[in-house]
């Protein structure tokens, strides 16, 4: 019903260090995003216990390229953790839970305190109840129909994007809940409800508040800036084959690419 697992890197809080040193987080997230957020608070010194399921465990554990037959992914996303296996269908396995939620200070979830919940679609849509995955939140932010070049398809990122900034922005939103506690007595505690599609929201830079003020849909542009044209953004193959990114976004920086023979005195 309830046993610890040592598979995964734990410091003793004796050698524990970081900013974050005494704060104690439960969770019961799995896979990319809010694991992600435990690391973060992990490298800072949190006592970070992760719950998973009997059995397999967290399905990270079995997930992408493996060395010697260990996979890699989960040395990364478990790092600095305690485990705990838990059978939240028994009684047993919900009263450790409960002890859990007694003395930790943050709850991450990505299921249905601090309380992180990172879901596809947020606790409140009409989708609430429906699966998500950051891939599916990466499109669902625009940064899909943003990238590649216009006379192809969406290009989604070669990588855990929404997930990664959705661990990112959970991990902030966090530590900004905890301060709030600290300096509001009243503060009862803090439910953070994050779907995987917001976070990118913020790092769209321009195209969201064209779209909302002037109406103007933003198309893939390829690689270059479509805010500035006459920006120098590029990439270019040397002569001996290798690949070099060019950027110059202001009017000094393109002046200074674009010609033949720059000053090389002269400061960039």
């Amino acid at each position: 019903m309830a046993r610890e697992n040592t598979g995964v890197g734990r410091p003793t809080e004796h050698h524990r260090q970081g900013q974050l040193r005494g704060l104690k987080v439960v969770e019961f997230a799995h896979v990319v995003a809010g694991p992600l957020a435990g690391s973060l608070l992990a490298d800072q010194g949190a006592d970070v216990v992760h719950v998973e399921p009997p059995g397999a465990g967290d399905a990270a554990r079995t997930m992408g390229p493996r060395r010697d037959g260990v996979p890699l992914w989960f040395k990364v996303a478990g790092r600095d953790k305690r485990a705990v296996t838990l059978d939240l269908h028994h009684e047993a396995g919900r009263a450790v839970a409960r002890r859990l939620d007694a003395w930790t200070d943050v709850v991450i979830v990505t299921l249905r305190a601090v309380l992180l919940q990172i879901s596809g679609f947020g606790a409140t849509s009409s989708q609430a109840d429906a699966p998500g995955f950051g891939k599916v939140g990466e499109a669902r932010s625009g940064v899909v129909h943003l990238t590649g070049f216009p006379d192809g398809p969406p290009v989604p990122t070669g990588f855990s994007h929404g997930d990664a900034v959705t661990g990112l922005m959970g991990a902030y939103a966090v530590l900004a809940a905890l301060h709030r506690r600290d300096h509001d007595p009243g503060l009862a505690g803090e439910w953070i409800d994050l779907a995987l599609f917001e976070p990118l929201f913020r790092l769209v830079e321009w195209q969201v508040i064209v779209h909302d003020q002037l109406g103007h849909v933003p198309e893939r542009s390829g690689n270059q800036l479509s805010v500035a044209p006459a920006a120098v953004i590029n990439t270019y193959r040397s002569r001996d084959g290798e690949w070099l990114t060019v950027t110059s976004a202001t009017p000094r920086s393109v002046r200074n690419a674009c010609s033949d023979s720059p000053n090389r005195n002269s400061p960039r």
